[in-house]
């Protein structure tokens, strides 16, 4: 071999190991973008059910009429309607002795009947059924008033004034209707028992009149993470107008970095709706353990139903996105090369013409007619 030749292949072997160096480059930047790409859908994942759930959160704190259309059907719902009224009742009647005030009451009376020694005897066995009947007649009435029309507009006027307080729950304040004391989220039903005094005192109890003014509580909530959640609310509120922008902004470039572009277009779709599937089976986890942190005095069904109602419109969020996300996969599933895509795409196009020519004959026939 010449010199000449002996050139040649060395330029030959240089240029060949520049190519092979470019292409090792080239394997080294696609590697670097397919793993911030799938970085970045798995980000846009993640974000994505936090997105939702900081939109809730905002919207209940800031919207007033969203939160009261939110609790309001609470006003219907039999299983808190009977608890505001046991509840209610057990204040009433703790502040005032109904046993002692009956037995007195039958002591007078029987003072009064000297000369019949027998039914004087006989009242004492009274106190009892008298007693019961006296709470029985309190209870009715205060259900009278929980079950009406007047206490569910009461409810939301309540709602609706409280709302402002809602803010103070995430800080931690004493104030207002809403409060938060240690580790228990409660909602004050003293306008209610103000109101069922003056019905009592109405239908006669004068009894009603000497109870003194009532601060009970009614407890929606209690739990020692009661702290820690009014920091993660706080902070979600304040980061709702940015996570979901954040979250189509992570799977926008994840998508566009990648390679194979339809095929990430499926994969971030899937994995948004999976993370909206985590979201749900959160929220299914999580109600059991908020009716396991509240008293034994409160009632489970009512509190559950303040739970589901509080939780709703995060539910319907989280399944609308999921809908959108399972159509985006759908759509980028039968856009791709597989044979089952083609089919179903073959399918669409022979159902579009054979459509296509029935609208056709439809209108023909329809001109025909006409003329």
């Amino acid at each position: 071999m010449d010199d000449t030749d002996q050139t040649a292949e060395l330029v030959r072997l240089r240029a060949e190991v520049a190519r092979l160096r470019e292409a090792a480059k080239a394997r080294r930047r696609w590697r670097l973008r397919a793993t911030a790409a799938a970085a970045l859908i798995a980000l846009a994942a993640v974000l994505s059910p936090l997105a939702v759930v900081a939109r809730w959160a905002h919207a209940e704190v800031s919207d007033t009429d969203r939160y009261v259309e939110t609790v309001a059907p609470l006003a219907r719902d039999p299983a808190v309607r009977a608890a505001i009224t046991d509840r209610v009742s057990t204040e009433i009647l703790s502040r005032v002795d109904i046993p002692a005030l009956v037995r007195r009451a039958l002591a007078a009376l029987a003072g009064q009947l000297p000369q019949d020694r027998v039914l004087a005897g006989a009242l004492p066995a009274l106190a009892t059924p008298l007693a019961n009947g006296i709470q029985s007649f309190v209870h009715e009435a205060v259900g009278r008033i929980v079950d009406s029309d007047q206490f569910a507009v009461a409810w939301e006027q309540a709602n609706r004034a409280a709302h402002e307080q809602l803010a103070g729950v995430l800080t931690g304040s004493q104030q207002g209707a809403v409060q938060v004391r240690g580790d228990a989220v409660s909602v004050s039903l003293a306008a209610l028992i103000a109101t069922v005094k003056q019905d009592l005192v109405a239908r006669g109890f004068e009894l009603a009149a000497r109870i003194p003014e009532v601060d009970a509580s009614f407890v929606i909530f209690q739990s020692a993470d009661v702290p820690r959640a009014q920091r993660g609310f706080a902070l979600l509120s304040r980061l709702a107008a940015w996570l979901p922008l954040l979250a189509l902004i992570a799977a926008g470039s994840g998508i566009y970095l990648s390679r194979d572009r339809r095929r990430a277009l499926l994969t971030a779709a899937v994995s948004v709706g999976a993370g909206m599937a985590v979201l749900a089976a959160g929220l299914a986890v999580l109600r059991p353990v908020y009716l396991d942190a509240l008293p034994v005095r409160v009632s489970r069904a009512a509190a559950g139903a303040v739970f589901d109602a509080l939780c709703r419109p995060m539910r319907s969020s989280a399944r609308t996105v999921l809908i959108l996300a399972a159509l985006v996969a759908l759509a980028a599933a039968l856009a791709g090369p597989s044979a089952p895509a083609r089919r179903v795409r073959a399918g669409a196009g022979i159902a579009a013409g054979w459509l296509r020519r029935r609208s056709s004959a439809l209108g023909e026939a329809v001109a025909r007619a006409r003329s």
